[in-house]
């Protein structure tokens, strides 16, 4: 039985580690906006228990911050049922246990997943401790933001 909410929303991250913690300010930008039909969640640590509760949903949309060499934010979609979302991007400062590849690939093994999971990452440039999230990540995360509640998305693989 599906949900009234056909999306959830899930920002990655550690509030606590600069550029880690963009995944939580774009979803806490999205919750703000009280969108119809919109679930959101905010992850950090072992995101594993996500595959149960997010099968009740039409779609997922998950962000996270990445370190893969990009300049600092320059965003990535992926499609996680149609492609491998890159460890190697997820996981170099990674404060997660079980990260946004795995859980994606996981759910995907076992069947347990909305028909859609999108991926975004925000390229990042300081995962130090503190609170202070470069300005080019903060600005790359209120576009995501924005294009997500206009219903524009990125096209696959396609970087911003």
């Amino acid at each position: 039985m599906k949900d009234h909410r056909t999306v959830i929303v899930i920002g990655f991250g550690n509030g606590f580690r600069a550029d880690d913690a963009v995944g939580f300010f774009a979803a806490e930008r999205i919750r703000d906006m009280n969108l119809p039909g919109v679930t959101v969640r905010c992850i950090s640590g072992d995101g594993m228990s996500l595959i149960e509760e997010w099968t009740v949903y039409d779609r997922a949309i998950l962000i996270d911050g990445t370190f893969s060499g990009l300049a600092a934010g320059t965003i990535r979609r992926f499609d996680a049922l149609k492609e491998d979302v890159p460890v190697e991007a997820f996981r170099k400062h990674s404060t997660h246990s079980f990260g946004i590849p795995e859980i994606t690939a996981m759910a995907g093994e076992l069947g347990r997943h909305p028909a859609e999971v999108t991926v975004y990452g925000i390229e990042g440039a300081d995962f130090t401790p503190g609170h202070n999230m470069t300005g080019a990540v903060r600005r790359a995360a209120l576009a995501l933001v924005a294009r997500l509640a206009r219903g524009e998305l990125v096209p696959d693989g396609e970087t911003r």
